[in-house]
């Protein structure tokens, strides 16, 4: 379960390793949540990217104008999906919470990077990013 998002924090980044077969199935939800959350006023990006050295390994990553913003996110609908389809699409999800101008920031593209991907916004076959 997500932790509890101090005041400055806007901005959560989920790793995700698809179980065995699930992998087009949590794809579309990954994808889904993305869609919808981008229709936030408050949404700066959404994207979600998926690794090349593992087909399985998918990050999304949210930021928000403000801390609020991710707080509704959080009590969200579309949250509330994520975590459920996680549970059964995925092993346990691993969340980051990302404060306003500090070093994880720049870690974390940094962290996509690392995975592999060719940055935020690609996934094979998806619309992946804020243009």
């Amino acid at each position: 379960m997500a932790k509890a998002v101090g005041c400055e924090e806007r901005a959560v980044t989920t790793l995700l390793t698809a179980k065995t077969g699930k992998r087009e199935e949590l794809l579309q939800i990954l994808q889904s949540i993305v869609d919808e959350v981008r229709s936030d006023p408050r949404v700066l990006q959404a994207v979600v990217a998926q690794a090349i050295h593992s087909n399985d390994l998918f990050v999304m990553h949210i930021i928000w104008e403000n801390a609020e913003g991710l707080g509704s996110y959080l009590a969200s609908e579309g949250f509330k999906v994520m975590l459920g389809a996680s549970s059964i699409l995925s092993e346990p999800a691993q969340f980051s919470f990302i404060a306003d101008e500090t070093p994880q920031s720049a870690r974390v593209t940094n962290k996509i990077r690392d995975l592999g991907a060719p940055g935020p916004g690609h996934v094979p076959g998806g619309t992946t990013s804020n243009d």
